[in-house]
């Protein structure tokens, strides 16, 4: 059987570094990007242009040590956030669109303002970048029909990608497969992207949804950090990809565990003992039972062995 190939694309240095009372220092990020890569990221978030000229130039930096890979840039519907990203030299630029009323009502936009300002950008700076996706944020909290709009949009821009945001963790595993499917069952549909937060435990289970749905490309950062509860943890998914019967990534899964505690040590965030598959105690057995059955054969008690992840 023929495996799809998941595009794996990782925002630690975007949306993980937005965790609370977590900021990743900027020599720090060049070794995490480094690790990424190394580990077989296909793609890096690298940051927000706008946030000041430290972050501009820690991003252009890296999308000139790194022309053959995929370095994004993540904007406001903004001009003066996409002229940020412009002079970074990045080639792929993330507009977030403020999808859902929640998020209109924070922003003083109506849906169609969202619209036109998002038309305008994409025409006006088209030719600065190879690459634009477009994120619904906040999307499981919206009317349906306003999808048909952005399906509308989308493909009289000749958008590249769509991202679909969980933004506040909110959705289930079958949500996200009927959304997800909305959009994949189109054969000239346009890349999907699925982004998931972990406020209620589903964000792998609702990243691994997205894929059965046709998504392509998952959102995730090193250990689930990230905002409130976090993210889609790298690790996990692409433990949870690589076992499936349908799926592959380029992720070198031994190198997993290094990494986990790279970014731990430099964000001064412990992995909890029980994190799946990188915490201490997750390959550890104690019960009497458990022991003994272990003693005949290593996947009595547990999923997979543990130097696959290299521990």
């Amino acid at each position: 059987m023929e495996r799809k190939r998941i595009t794996i694309l990782d925002t630690t240095l975007r949306d993980g570094n937005q965790a609370p009372d977590l900021f990743i220092a900027v020599k720090n990020r060049y070794a995490i990007a480094d690790r990424l890569f190394e580990a077989g990221v296909d793609e890096i978030e690298a940051g927000i242009p706008a946030i000041g000229e430290q972050e501009r130039a820690f991003m252009s930096t890296l999308a000139s040590q790194y022309r053959d890979k995929r370095i994004t840039a993540w904007c406001r519907l903004k001009e003066l956030d996409v002229e940020l990203a412009q002079e970074t030299g990045v080639d792929a630029l993330h507009l977030c669109l403020p999808f859902s009323h929640y998020h209109l009502e924070a922003t003083g936009m109506s849906w169609e303002e969202v619209k036109d300002r998002f038309a305008y950008l994409v025409d006006r700076y088209r030719k600065s970048f190879t690459y634009i996706s477009v994120g619904l944020q906040d999307a499981f909290r919206v009317p349906f029909e306003r999808f048909d709009a952005v399906k509308e949009l989308t493909t009289s821009l000749s958008i590249e990608r769509i991202r679909i945001s969980d933004t506040v963790g909110t959705a289930s595993p079958s949500q996200v497969h009927s959304l997800i499917t909305y959009f994949t069952k189109e054969a000239d549909a346009p890349e999907i992207e699925f982004h998931a937060h972990n406020d209620f435990g589903l964000a792998a289970a609702n990243t691994y949804s997205a894929v059965e749905a046709g998504a392509s490309v998952v959102d995730v950062t090193v250990n689930g950090i990230g905002e409130r509860a976090g993210n889609c943890a790298l690790a996990e998914i692409a433990v949870l990809l690589k076992m499936s019967d349908g799926y592959e990534t380029g992720v070198d899964l031994k190198k997993l565990y290094n990494l986990s505690l790279h970014v731990s040590k430099i964000t001064g965030r412990p992995i909890p003992v029980d994190k799946p598959l990188v915490g201490e105690a997750v390959f550890t057995h104690t019960s009497g039972i458990h022991c003994h059955a272990m003693q005949f054969h290593d996947l009595a008690y547990q999923p997979l062995p543990a130097d696959i992840v290299g521990r």
